[in-house]
């Protein structure tokens, strides 16, 4: 349905796209001060019925949330209070946009009942009650809003499709922004270093620290995000989108999406996280096995499909033999003794 709304998707990505990376260039511009009135737009769109950039705009804050101190640092107070007053914000305009707007799912009262509950107890064995009953409220508030925004575009194709292209602007940001870094190994870490010491740690403690994981820190790729292991889920996740996107909705091969998907392995095993590695493998054998069969392709995708499979598990066990017998990269990797210094 939404794969016809708006035409080309790769077009119609780039919009977003510029977006995505205008914002995070007046982040740093403004020392995220830029997150409040985008904040107040994506609250306005939200409260007329429209989701699709509000939803976009939680991503894009937990994305500047994770990014690489070295392309935006977040150290000002502006961006504090972006980050945590725009996801609670969001969050509660979509629930009140959605609930007076239409659509066949409304304010869900009872899926309130466990997090009233949790806040209840933790008045009484919290360390901090306050603390914990304002996290509950706004992880309900959260959970309640970007569950209705997103089923609720449902009725919405213009929106759902716009989302689509919100999604896949994000991914190529990703992909493409963390090969470009691929030639800058150590900045993610040598401006976490930076802050430890800004924030009072000894700097003879900093340097040996920088010497005893030289190797690793050289080694463990993180992109354009601030550590490795927070790459890897976003790529893992990233992954499984793109291939969905493709199978389901496209449901042809497309060379974008192709050359996206081919991108990411490499980035995931160069991060050394196993359980991104071992989430990607799943996302590939369940989308494969399980949901290509549950829907109706032509039997030309299909056969195309499950050739490029057999291709992709070949060419996965000729790499990984050829790193084993170069290094034992695998095998030292697997029982966490290996830095990634054999490749």
């Amino acid at each position: 349905m939404f794969s016809k709304m708006g035409g080309n998707i790769y077009k119609d990505c780039i919009l977003p796209g510029l977006v995505i990376v205008a914002g995070i260039a007046l982040c740093r511009v403004t020392s995220g001060a830029i997150l409040i009135p985008m904040v107040g737009v994506c609250m306005m769109l939200a409260f007329l019925g429209k989701p699709s950039w509000p939803i976009g705009m939680y991503i894009f804050i937990a994305f500047v949330g994770v990014t690489s101190s070295a392309i935006l640092p977040k150290e000002s107070i502006f961006y504090s209070i972006g980050t945590r007053g725009g996801t609670f914000g969001i969050s509660l305009a979509l629930i009140i946009g959605m609930n007076r707007r239409e659509g066949p799912y409304k304010l869900p009262l009872a899926s309130i009942v466990p997090f009233i509950a949790a806040a209840m107890l933790s008045l009484f064995n919290s360390w901090a009650p306050s603390v914990s009953a304002l996290k509950l409220l706004q992880f309900s508030t959260f959970a309640l809003g970007v569950c209705m925004g997103v089923r609720n575009l449902q009725v919405k194709p213009e929106e759902l499709y716009r989302m689509r292209t919100i999604i896949f602007a994000f991914v190529v940001v990703l992909v493409i922004g963390s090969a470009l870094s691929y030639p800058f190994p150590t900045i993610a870490f040598s401006r976490n270093l930076a802050w430890d010491v800004a924030h009072g740690m000894d700097i003879e403690e900093v340097a040996a620290r920088f010497v005893e994981r030289r190797d690793e820190i050289l080694t463990l790729f993180s992109g354009i995000t601030n550590q490795s292991q927070v790459l890897a889920p976003f790529l893992s996740i990233s992954f499984a989108w793109i291939a969905c996107d493709m199978v389901f909705v496209e449901k042809r091969f497309r060379l974008p999406h192709l050359i996206l998907l081919a991108m990411m392995p490499p980035m995931l095993y160069m991060t050394r996280s196993r359980v991104g590695l071992t989430t990607l493998v799943m996302a590939i054998l369940f989308l494969y096995f399980y949901s290509v069969r549950k829907i109706v392709i032509s039997s030309r995708l299909r056969r195309h499909l499950s050739n490029g499979m057999w291709v992709m598990i070949v060419l996965a066990i000729i790499g990984g033999v050829v790193v084993e017998m170069r290094s034992d990269a695998i095998s030292r990797w697997g029982r966490k003794t290996e830095n990634g210094g054999g490749d």
